[in-house]
């Protein structure tokens, strides 16, 4: 069933946004070669792609990663076959294959038992990532209600409301920080968004939000006035030297 279904441009713009591009090979979180939309196939350090190669990439992708929707009982709203394509492209095309429990969930129209399925699926090689975190909470928020549609997600420019400047890392600080990044504005701080952040701070690009570009970001809040000890960690002075330089160039 579904096989009537196809991703939406809303859908597409969605994988876009959590994936980020890149033109220029590179290692993901776990070490692979990646180059483009995350594309990872017969990858090779070094290698070099253009735009219209990416996009191409990310098409024939999204072809392989939709195809387990398809082995599906139920028919799918196109909400729901976005977030579970988003997924599929995050995780592999045969996770429903090899997770009995959340198919029988998605055909038992079981929905808070799908979301609650997805949600676990937020490690890469075995380690809790916040950003694998953030995009299950827009997928399965996307699955559930529709609220995280693309029309979220390429909705007008987010007006900006002063962030309380509690160290505290939630929605407001993380939404602002879009806004400063001029990237898509949904809270979700996913590898685009990190991808804009070290290439605004000058730290080597990759997608990840780690202790490197902690560091990176304690060294630039310093340089426009904050006075932080530069070791990596996220805590809460550091959040709070985030949230007063937001308030001043956001305002």
């Amino acid at each position: 069933m579904n096989e009537n279904m196809k991703l939406s441009a809303k859908g597409r713009a969605l994988i876009k946004a959590w994936e980020g591009c890149r033109l220029n090979a590179y290692r993901d979180s776990v070490g692979v070669p990646t180059i483009g939309y995350g594309h990872t196939a017969g990858v090779k350090m070094g290698t070099t792609i253009t735009q219209a190669q990416a996009d191409k990439l990310l098409d024939d992708d999204l072809r392989v990663h939709v195809i387990g929707l398809y082995k599906l009982n139920r028919q799918l709203t196109q909400n729901q076959f976005d977030a579970l394509a988003s997924f599929h492209f995050n995780i592999g095309p045969y996770v429903l294959d090899n997770d009995s429990v959340l198919r029988t969930a998605i055909n038992a129209n079981n929905t808070s038992e799908v979301v609650r399925i997805m949600k676990k699926y937020n490690k890469a090689g075995g380690q809790f990532l916040q950003g694998l975190a953030n995009r299950r909470a827009g997928e399965t928020a996307l699955y559930a209600t529709g609220i995280q549609t693309a029309n979220t997600v390429l909705s007008a420019p987010a007006k900006f409301t002063a962030l309380l400047v509690d160290g505290v890392k939630g929605l407001a600080t993380d939404k602002a920080l879009q806004m400063w990044l001029n990237v898509t504005v949904d809270g979700l701080v996913g590898r685009g968004t990190v991808t804009a952040l070290q290439k605004k701070i000058g730290v080597v690009v990759d997608g990840v939000w780690g202790i490197a570009t902690t560091r990176a970001l304690q060294v630039f809040l310093n340089k426009n006035g904050a006075n932080l000890i530069v070791d990596g960690s996220l805590g809460a002075l550091t959040i709070k030297a985030l949230q007063t330089y937001l308030n001043k160039v956001l305002k």
